[in-house]
């Protein structure tokens, strides 16, 4: 196992390294799937959180750093207009809508916790929050903090 691990980690960290940095031709991601990948990031920051005392602290603030820039990315580019756009500009409305979006990312970390109820990192993780940025692809200096952020994550899950 540890070299099929050996194996794979350099492809994931090459893929990590080269995100795409412009927005593939595919049609533009829902509200739903931008809401998923944002439970995912509140998911991965609550594993970040309580990770054991061996994981040097200024490595983990650097995983969440980028993941921080990358959720409000998705907040500010997909969900916010989104639902304002769903309500017809009526921001109490989208108000509203928000408040359901945040029930459905709890009920996503919820079932996360669930299935990953250890407290250590995965590279399935990784792996579902590339899947995120294949759809929305962030540009500039949050595309640097995700991309090293990856990276970062990459090589704390290689120490365990």
């Amino acid at each position: 196992m540890t070299k099929i691990l050996k194996l794979k980690l350099p492809a994931l960290i090459l893929s990590a390294a080269t995100l795409i940095t412009f927005q593939a031709s595919a049609a533009k991601p829902s509200i739903n799937e931008m809401q998923t990948c944002q439970g995912l990031i509140d998911f991965v920051t609550l594993k970040l959180d309580n990770l054991p005392a061996k994981y040097n602290e200024d490595d983990v603030e650097i995983v969440q750093k980028g993941l921080r820039a990358y959720n409000k990315y998705i907040q500010k580019t997909f969900v916010n207009p989104g639902l304002l756009k769903f309500s017809n500009g009526n921001q109490n409305k989208a108000d509203g809508l928000q408040k359901k979006v945040d029930v459905y990312k709890a009920s996503v970390v919820k079932s996360y916790q669930n299935q990953y109820p250890y407290n250590k990192l995965s590279r399935g993780f990784v792996e579902s929050l590339n899947k995120c940025t294949r759809k929305a692809v962030p540009a500039g200096n949050d595309l640097e903090s995700l991309k090293t952020s990856f990276v970062k994550m990459l090589e704390l899950i290689k120490k365990q």
